[in-house]
């Protein structure tokens, strides 16, 4: 690798095409032999291939090595700077003996001399700076690294009008993701004297204008005592290069600060206690624990050895929890300050701690205390926050009274809240009731949320009034089973009791009804989001019986959220099924995207936040959310097979059985070979029918112990796709990871079958995928005597509502499965739908048709559009792509930014856009009740 970068080969192979080895050779400047046997080495680890025995062409991995590519400089760093450390480990051991805890009796200082630390040593020569700095950006920046983890692995709201410290904090990126998910706490960084002035100075601060009231900055040595009082003390990766010797004695700086209920957080790495798999991510977490053995004498800690760290260092300490957020390399350790016995805290090393209510007012900012009756009402930098945006606020009795993010709750939708005898009633940033939908989270017992979208607070003008941690009641028709589209969870004590509405609170019901044809999770979804809005409704599913078809379903983070807005029941249901990835440290991941030419070199991992992937068995799940209905809802065996047009404009609908039903309006969920969309759309109509998409596929689904003994641990656990010429495998964790869910698809010109699935075997797969990558050979090989299925589509429709006859999911929009998205565009459907026809305004059958007008020109042209990207990122996978071709560097490129679009649909404006449709077409006529002929 030193000789590939020093030689700059890298930038001598050109971007595209191949380059003969002599032609190479003469550019860089180098032996034509030596060449050949250093990069036929390389490629042993996939970094350049041969087009043929003469030439040579780039790989990903090789890429990343020209200049200018971060990963360049990381390579220069670890096989130039850090290679004469190894050698010389020994020398250090010998000179200073085994475990010296000293930062300057390294192996860099017996390699290079002098009696300075690593960072000394990094700081005297300005490239190799710049190397070690590119190095740690490349770490910084990973998505396992970010400070959004800081955000997720701690509860920070839960602190309420706190002050926090963060410790050796930088320029404040922390401090900044703390201070925007919990708007009453104040964070301090502590630094050295150069960085606070970086910090502070306006060019360099990365601390936004709405924070710098709660951000701050204080120079500090964090090995002298700590003389600033607060309720946290925050160290993330700080004590990672120190010897458990000088660690002991930062965190013993704190102790003249300390009292009762104080906390340590320490974000860092932990490493395993014992070496349980040889895995990627345990290899890389061995290896940086012998750099930090190189580089400081110091390494990765076990949770035990943090915790008698701690221990060592103040016995007041005691251990809370271990939480590594989703996605996180590093949990955060939290620790709290014991009462010691006489419940006092004395004095030392010369500091003064003793403060009102735990405050220093001196120390923190002239922040102004008042404590009364062991009551905390806390104004930020001098400011009565009773007085601040006209916030009232009782505190009686041990109260704390907060304003959160400067949000009026009684001025702003008449949110009023009295809080009496010990509860503590906060409206956060997270639950805006203006932005968020969400209306009320009141905490420390009381905990009222409002959910499917609906705004409690800002729509029903909700008053919750909190005594004693116990009872919290909602007027005003909020209904805690769930009804009028608003659902109040009651917990640790909460009685929620409906004053409005019916003996069980439930919504007005509608003056119409709905069929629903087809009994899919779009049309399922849409079912329970309808009756939970009082619209009278009817699932009518063709099948007779259950069965297995489709087996493995994907959702991403837009479906789960729509998923949850239709209602919260489904998603507890979803819950009881999902599975994600299997490995803590890809979970937020959505797909690994692999080489299937090779054994599944990497190509990029695709991250979706918040969610990752989750994946569930399609029939089970279904089975689950049919037990949400009220009984005599579902009806199975009814395949519709015409309707009829009735004179009040509504529909009377024909099944196979020879019996029938009314309905004012029919939704068509039934499937890609829909009924009703051959009706809706005209028989003859080009669009009625759906169309080979040039590509088949084999289905099916192994026990996971199986998929690990076959795959290995990494590739069954967690979801992939080996992209492959013609071909790809894609693979998933259905049913709480106790399934694999395979999918793997050829390009095909056309399907000479009558019938879109027919029987195959094992031999036949293995067949159609002889020639690629081991690794799709060991996926193949998995598929016992598997169904073949032709894949089909619905590439365009004019059209997804008629009158009172409106299209959902694959009837109106099936797509290919490329994308992962086509189940999440149904309950997309399901959650516009559910919001137009539960609108307060529609109130007659014949205004179902304006619901439906609005539906459609919102929904069709996104779930069209995704109809048409799932087939091209299906020939991106395959190597066919226009754009793309068989260029991994470009593949990359497109699978990297392919799918955020998908995942961050904002709802509320989707839904607020529907709305204003729904009333500007209101608007225009008057309401006849006429039939629209079918």
């Amino acid at each position: 690798m030193r000789y590939i970068c020093h030689f700059s080969i890298p930038d001598s192979v050109p971007h595209e095409g191949e380059i003969d080895y002599h032609t190479l050779a003469k550019q860089c400047a180098v032996d034509v032999t030596q060449l050949k046997r250093n990069l036929r080495y390389a490629m042993t680890n996939r970094i350049f291939y041969e087009p043929t025995p003469k030439t040579v062409a780039h790989t990903i991995g090789s890429l990343l090595l020209k200049e200018g590519n971060p990963m360049r400089a990381s390579v220069q760093f670890l096989t130039g700077d850090c290679a004469p450390m190894v050698a010389h480990q020994l020398d250090a051991i010998e000179k200073w003996g085994h475990g010296s805890q000293e930062p300057n009796q390294t192996a860099v200082n017996a390699a290079y001399g002098g009696d300075g630390t690593f960072f000394d040593f990094i700081g005297s020569d300005p490239v190799r700076q710049r190397r070690f700095g590119t190095t740690i950006q490349r770490m910084i920046h990973s998505p396992a690294s970010s400070v959004k983890h800081v955000q997720n692995g701690f509860d920070w709201a839960s602190l309420g009008k706190a002050t926090v410290i963060d410790v050796g904090g930088h320029v404040g990126y922390c401090a900044v993701a703390i201070a925007e998910v919990a708007p009453p706490l104040r964070v301090i960084v502590q630094e050295r004297p150069e960085v606070v002035a970086m910090a502070e100075d306006p060019k360099t601060s990365v601390v936004p204008a709405h924070l710098k009231d709660r951000v701050s900055f204080q120079v500090h040595d964090f090995f002298q005592p700590q003389k600033t009082l607060a309720d946290v003390y925050f160290y993330r990766k700080t004590l990672l290069n120190h010897t458990d010797k000088h660690a002991t004695n930062i965190i013993r700086a704190l102790s003249p600060a300390l009292k009762p209920g104080n906390r340590l957080l320490i974000m860092d790495f932990v490493q395993s206690d014992a070496m349980i798999q040889a895995t990627a991510t345990e290899r890389y977490s061995r290896a940086v624990d012998l750099q930090m053995m190189l580089y400081y004498n110091s390494g990765y800690r076990t949770l035990d050895e943090w915790k008698e760290l701690v221990s060592a260092s103040d016995s007041r300490f005691e251990f809370e929890t271990s939480c590594a957020p989703p996605g996180s390399n590093m949990p955060i350790i939290s620790f709290i300050v014991r009462e010691v016995p006489d419940g006092d805290l004395k004095a030392t090393n010369g500091v003064d701690v003793e403060a009102t209510n735990g405050v220093d007012a001196a120390a923190t900012h002239e922040f102004g205390v008042e404590a009364t009756h062991g009551v905390d009402v806390e104004a930020t930098n001098g400011v009565d926050a009773a007085a601040t945006h006209e916030f009232g606020v009782e505190a009686t009795h041990g109260v704390d009274g907060e304003a959160t993010n400067g949000v009026d709750a009684a001025a702003t939708h008449e949110f009023g809240v009295e809080a009496t005898n010990g509860v503590d009633i906060e409206v956060t940033d997270v639950v805006d009731a203006a932005a968020a939908q969400v209306g009320v989270e009141a905490a420390n017992g009381v905990d009222c949320e409002a959910a499917n979208g609906v705004d409690a607070a800002a729509t029903h003008e909700v008053s919750v009034k909190a005594t004693n941690g116990v009872d919290g009641e909602a007027e005003k028709g909020v209904d805690a089973a769930a009804k009028n589209g608003v659902d109040v969870k009651a917990k640790a004590g909460l009685d929620a009791k409906p004053t409005e509405g019916d003996s069980e609170g439930s919504p007005a019901r509608k003056d119409f009804s709905v069929a629903i044809v087809g009994g899919g999770l779009g049309g399922l979804s849409l079912a329970i989001g309808l009756i939970k809005r009082g619209v009278p409704v009817q699932v009518y599913e063709g099948a007779s019986e259950w069965t297995d078809a489709g087996a493995g379903v994907v959702f991403a983070r837009n479906s789960i959220e729509a998923m949850k807005r239709i209602s919260p029941d489904i998603h507890v249901e979803f819950s009881k099924h999902a599975a994600g990835q299997g490995w803590a440290s890809k979970k937020t991941n959505y797909m690994d995207f692999r080489d299937g030419m090779t054994d599944g070199d990497l190509l990029t991992s695709v991250e979706c936040r918040d969610t990752g992937q989750q994946s569930v068995h399609r029939t089970l799940f279904a089975k689950d959310m049919v037990a949400l209905l009220p009984e005599g809802t579902f009806h199975m065996g009814k395949r519709m097979s015409h309707l009829e047009n009735r004179a009040d404009g509504g529909y009377t609908l024909r099944f196979a059985d020879g019996s029938s039903a009314d309905a004012d309006a029919i939704v068509g969920g039934d499937g890609i070979r829909s009924r009703c969309r051959q009706i809706l759309l005209g028989e003859d109509s080009p669009e009625a029918k759906p169309q080979f998409a040039g590509e088949f596929a084999y289905r099916g689904m192994v026990p996971m112990e199986k998929a690990v003994e076959v795959l290995g641990d990494e590739f069954a656990r967690n979801s992939m796709v080996n992209v492959a010429l013609d071909g790809l495998t894609t693979s998933y964790p259905v049913e709480q990871g106790r399934l694999l869910n395979i999918v793997a698809a050829r390009s095909l010109d056309k399907w000479d079958h009558d019938e879109w699935v027919v029987p195959s075997n094992k031999k036949s797969a293995i067949d159609d995928f002889a020639g690629y990558g081991p690794l799709i050979q060991r996926v193949i090989s998995l598929l016992d005597n598997p169904f073949k299925w032709a894949l089909y589509h619905h590439p365009q429709c004019s059209t997804f509502y008629k009158g009172r006859f409106a299209l959902i999911g694959d009837a109106a929009h099936a797509t290919t499965p490329h994308q992962g998205a086509g189940c999440g565009q149904a309950f997309e459907d399901a959650l516009i739908l559910c919001s137009l026809l539960a609108d307060d305004k529609v109130v007659s059958p014949a205004q179902i048709e304006d619901a439906f007008a609005a539906y459609d020109a919102v929904r069709r042209p996104r779930a069209l559009k995704i109809v048409s990207t799932s087939r091209e990122n299906g020939e991106i996978c395959m190597l066919q792509g226009e754009k793309t071709g068989r260029d991994f560097g470009r593949i990359k490129k497109s699978l990297d930014e392919r799918f955020q679009w998908i995942w961050y649909e904002d709802f509320d404006q989707q839904m607020a856009t529907a709305k204003d449709k729904l009333y500007a077409q209101m608007g225009k006529h008057q309401y006849e009740d006429t039939a629209v002929v079918l």
